[in-house]
């Protein structure tokens, strides 16, 4: 088989069970990081008393979300966690389809988190290693939270 044939046969598997089972949080069932307290997600005193949600590296990343709080242009670097292969083929994809590499990466309903080093975690545990990190700038309108994990968003562009 040629290469090239080999190579769009992988891009077209389109393989995202890396990804994991459950759905992550949306602008329905979750909650902004410009306002945590949108769809009941976290009580207003979160912005007051953020130590009664979170502890230790958990405060200092709900600190660092809180200062979006009501700015929804607010920039704030997001990090994916992505197998060896899958980046490979979205870089060769990338290149031959002239598409952003970092739109191939980050796609609507990803789960993403705030905090490099637990993307770093993540991939070195759920993906054995075998794992390369991405990060992308973007807004505090497009990542939404459930309240279970201060590390854990769902993405969605706006």
């Amino acid at each position: 088989m040629k290469f090239d044939v080999l190579v769009e046969n992988l891009l077209n598997e389109n393989d995202t069970s890396y990804r994991g089972e459950h759905t992550a949080p949306d602008n329905e069932s979750g909650a902004p990081a410009y306002d945590l307290t949108l769809n009941g997600i976290y009580p207003k005193d979160v912005y007051n008393m953020p130590s009664w949600y979170e502890t230790d590296d958990g405060l200092l990343e709900m600190r660092k979300i809180l200062r979006l709080k009501g700015n929804p242009e607010s920039y704030v670097w997001v990090y994916r966690s992505i197998p060896k292969k899958i980046y490979n083929l979205l870089r060769i994809k990338s290149e031959k389809e002239n598409i952003s590499f970092l739109r191939l990466v980050f796609n609507d309903g990803d789960w993403v988190t705030t905090n490099k080093k637990y993307a770093e975690d993540h991939g070195a545990g759920a993906l054995l290693g075998d794992h390369q990190v991405v990060g992308l700038r973007t807004k505090a309108k497009n990542i939404f939270t459930n309240g279970d994990s201060i590390f854990e968003w769902g993405f969605y562009r706006s």
